[in-house]
């Protein structure tokens, strides 16, 4: 049977394929014998032909031939194809992001002391299918197929089995193993653009003047950070920065070089308000979908007088269209929330924080240990989003555990009141992002939709 390998805990680790049940039944044993292909039944039906017309001796001494193929064919198969000794493994490099390929790689290792020959994989999922064939696998030897798999969905994505056929030596017999024991892996939402200086200045308003007197602080300088060096003059570089001394030594223009300050720490809440459940609207868009289809084909083969028909799916469109709607919205919210964590979490020295409101409850989750953001990741593949959010036991929560000192970003699918409880719970300021709302372009673009199976 095919050895198990322990499966790592990092996603971009090598993940082990299940091996089949031991056979212990009759039926079992008949399935993993060599079975005829197509050219093999075509092949012994000429054969079967050929045999009946005994009046020539030469005919029957070809179809006497022929069954002798098939048959080394079949006791080649049965006594050197060993297919449930082949260890199979299956990894991913690095994390998978909706909308952005990845490469998968499948490993087949032969540990026998026989060669294997004429081997062909077959992987397969719902949105992929891979098709490889090695044509000599030496005993102790190992070959890994590498192909590039994008997936438009973010959630789990299961692969349905793994088939390993081999066909040695003439192909008129066929052995196959299946695995089907599904594998998965967690599509994490998509990436998008960050308008970083807008956001800033979202998350860090300018104080609201006091009629107070103020005592006037002197001038400081503009520059981003602190000093550490100087480098030669390039366009664009402010004239404050230029280093006098130096310019006057060097006789060429030189500027200070400053050390980049590192980003403030972020608190990201995200709040996925759907006006029904999130299931019920992916079943419904699923169904409008499937009857939109069905009256666009019976349009094209109507012609003109599918004009009334034509009319109501226009209606239908509309339909799909209020539906799709808050399904997109929550897409863009949860990428919004997605590139939020990744972006702040390149940065060295912040600490980030996520939380997640939906119907299955409130949860908080901050960075930490080897896989870092990753979990925060999966946390928002799996959101679901609802109608009957628990707001409050979600400022609860907030209130109750330790936050980094940063600021606060609400991602929402409508105008929450989130923000504003949050901002009066935890005494500082809050800044909502409603993904339903035009100007939220200014700060954020993806490409993110919503898939519908």
């Amino acid at each position: 049977m095919l050895k198990t390998v322990e499966p790592a805990s990092t996603l971009s680790a090598v993940e082990r394929l299940a091996a089949p049940p031991a056979v212990r039944s009759w039926s079992d044993i008949l399935r993993q014998l060599p079975r005829p292909t197509q050219e093999g039944i075509i092949w012994m039906v000429l054969a079967t032909f050929l045999m009946f017309l005994r009046a020539f001796n030469l005919v029957t001494l070809i179809a006497s031939f022929m069954f002798g193929a098939a048959l080394i064919n079949w006791l080649a198969l049965l006594m050197r194809s060993r297919l449930g000794q082949l260890v199979v493994r299956r990894s991913h490099d690095g994390p998978v992001f909706a909308d952005q390929p990845c490469l998968v790689g499948i490993e087949v290792t032969n540990p026998t002391q026989w060669t294997q020959v004429g081997l062909g994989f077959r992987d397969e999922g719902s949105r992929h299918e891979h098709v490889w064939g090695i044509p000599i696998l030496w005993a102790g030897e190992s070959r890994t197929s590498w192909f590039q798999l994008s997936l438009p969905r973010r959630g789990v994505y299961r692969w349905f089995k793994l088939e390993l056929t081999c066909r040695y030596p003439f192909g008129l017999f066929r052995r196959r193993v299946r695995l089907d024991q599904p594998h998965e892996v967690i599509v994490l939402p998509s990436l998008g653009e960050l308008h970083r200086g807008r956001l800033r200045q979202l998350m860090n308003p300018p104080p609201r003047p006091t009629p107070q007197p103020r005592r006037r602080l002197s001038r400081r300088s503009l520059a981003p950070a602190d000093f550490y060096g100087v480098r030669d003059f390039r366009p664009g570089d402010s004239p404050r920065w230029i280093h006098w001394r130096t310019t006057a030594r060097m006789g060429t223009p030189m500027v200070r070089e400053f050390e980049e300050t590192p980003l403030e720490h972020l608190l990201v809440v995200v709040d996925p308000w759907l006006p029904d459940s999130g299931r019920l609207l992916r079943e419904r868009c699923r169904d409008l979908e499937e009857v939109r289809q069905q009256e666009k084909e019976s349009v094209e083969k109507l012609g003109e007088r599918g004009a009334a028909m034509r009319r109501r799916r226009e209606g239908g469109d509309e339909a799909l269209t209020s539906v799709q709607a808050p399904l997109e919205n929550l897409e863009r919210a949860l990428s919004l929330a997605a590139t939020l964590c990744w972006t702040w979490h390149q940065q060295v020295g912040t600490d980030l924080a996520l939380a997640v409101v939906d119907e299955k409850g409130a949860s908080v989750e901050f960075t930490g240990g080897v896989r870092g953001v990753i979990p925060l990741l999966e946390t928002l593949a799996r959101v679901e989003g609802g109608r009957n959010l628990d707001i409050d036991d979600l400022v609860d929560r907030l209130t109750e555990s330790w936050l980094p000192q940063g600021a606060i970003v609400v991602v929402s699918t409508r105008s929450s009141p989130l923000a504003d409880l949050l901002g009066a719970a935890l005494r500082r300021s809050a800044a909502l992002l409603d993904v339903s709302d035009p100007i939220s372009h200014e700060y954020f673009r993806t490409s993110a939709r919503a898939w519908v199976d």
